[in-house]
């Protein structure tokens, strides 16, 4: 954990200290690049999750981590784990360390620091993380990754920044789906209106 509060404390620094003096006009493009910190760093951070649990694929604490999943998870001499609730248990056992991260990103991000701006960022980081989890469980360490940054990148350029959600909804097809889905069009449109 300290190496991920280290590299949120870095990306805070980074677009804190390039937006130190915002304009309204440039307001949109520093929430884009926030957001897009954001997407990265907690994605990644979060694919360890479940990443290491994943199976044969995965090597020394992991394989351990993922025999005693089994192994708890098994019927009989186990105890009959709900997968279900596992996943729901792991999720809301992640959200102390998402807080933290958040509140590092945020802290040295001086222009918007406020705790509506951390609950922002908070429902963010969640709902990244929930797509970290899911692409870790399907890919391997290496795809996971890759796959993790495809995803920030899509919903970064379905954001509605450029081009504008107008402009997205004009093209019929997967845009207007995707900049639905896209938890940084939600966020940056939330810190907006902040």
């Amino acid at each position: 954990i300290v190496t991920d509060l280290l590299l949120h404390m870095g990306a805070g620094i980074v677009v804190g200290a390039l937006y130190s003096n915002v304009e309204f006009k440039k307001l949109q493009e520093m929430n884009f690049i926030y957001t897009f910190a954001l997407g990265l760093t907690i994605g990644m951070s979060s694919l360890r999750v479940f990443g290491a649990e994943r199976g044969s694929l995965s090597r020394g604490m992991g394989r351990i981590k993922q025999v005693v999943f089994w192994r708890e998870a098994a019927p009989g001499a186990g105890m009959n784990l709900n997968r279900k609730a596992y996943f729901v248990a792991k999720n809301f056992a992640e959200l102390p360390r998402l807080l933290a991260l958040c509140a590092m990103l945020a802290s040295f991000f001086f222009p918007m620091s406020s705790p509506r701006h951390l609950l922002i960022i908070l429902s963010g980081a969640y709902y990244v993380s929930g797509w970290a989890y899911l692409i870790s469980i399907q890919l391997d360490e290496k795809g996971a990754q890759l796959g993790m940054v495809v995803v920030v990148l899509v919903f970064s350029m379905f954001s509605g920044v450029t081009p504008s959600l107008q402009e997205i909804d004009d093209n019929k097809g997967i845009g207007p789906m995707l900049a639905w889905l896209s938890y940084a069009r939600w966020c940056i449109e939330s810190l907006y209106i902040n």
